[in-house]
């Protein structure tokens, strides 16, 4: 806890930067809003989360590129040939790819709760909750394939997973097929928190091995992913299912 005396200051500090993300990100702004409210809602039920059913179903956004948006002139050039041969969308005839932002909320709020409260879990649940809530810093961050990894304006799936990895000791190297080599293999039923799981994409899905893989997600747990891998929409969280299911490759235990 931060003395009282620190208390205003530092929460100055935190709308400030608030503040510039959502000048700098303006087509996340309801999502940085929901993140916001959750923040502010520490004290909820560690139960399972529930996603709503209809009304979340109803509430799910489509979001597309925003083609509106202004291109970034320094690194066009520099990602345009990549792009072309591996930053190909693993979902791409798929609309809705992230759950509503009000359902995002929920998950933050229940990971955070859980953050505090769970010095009596196992070591590899309190890594997964604090690299999940250090990973949730960072919602609505914009996608740049090719994102340099030692950066943390723009990731690439596998560089915003790498980034937050760290942060629990554990260096993962920095794309998603290599990645992929480490750890134990686990089933899809078999999933928990904190877990890598891979997936093949349109350009990839006929190559073998892991030649095969083209992105890489953390499992949340309840169904739910947190990751990076369309412009437009950012690191988010997406249900497993559906596409995902379809596109999904394995699952590597690294906990």
């Amino acid at each position: 806890m931060l003395a009282k005396k620190y208390a205003i200051p530092a929460l100055v500090i935190a709308f400030l930067v608030l503040i510039g993300f959502t000048m700098k990100n303006p087509e996340n702004m309801k999502l940085t809003a929901a993140f916001s409210n959750a923040h502010s809602n520490r004290w909820v039920a560690t139960a399972p989360i529930q996603l709503s059913g209809q009304d979340a179903a109803a509430d799910k956004q489509v979001t597309t590129p925003d083609s509106s948006a202004p291109s970034v002139k320094e690194n066009e050039n520099a990602l345009t040939q990549e792009m072309t041969q591996d930053g190909d969308d693993p979902v791409p005839n798929a609309k809705n790819v992230k759950i509503s932002a009000a359902e995002i909320a929920k998950v933050v709020a229940h990971f955070e709760q859980l953050a505090h409260s769970d010095q009596k879990e196992p070591s590899w649940k309190r890594k997964a909750d604090h690299l999940i809530v250090k990973g949730f810093g960072f919602l609505g961050t914009p996608y740049v394939f090719g994102a340099k990894s030692d950066q943390t304006d723009s990731f690439d799936c596998s560089s915003f997973l790498k980034y937050i990895f760290i942060s629990q000791g554990v260096s993962l190297p920095r794309d998603s097929r290599q990645q992929s080599q480490l750890g134990t293999e686990v089933s899809m039923d078999q999933l928990r928190e904190g877990d890598l799981v891979f997936f093949t994409t349109p350009k990839r899905k006929n190559k073998s091995g892991i030649d095969r893989i083209g992105h890489v997600a953390v499992y949340l747990g309840n169904g739910l992913m947190l990751h990076t891998f369309r412009p437009g929409i950012g690191v988010t969280i997406s249900e497993l299912n559906g596409s995902w299911k379809d596109r999904f490759v394995k699952a590597k235990r690294v906990l």
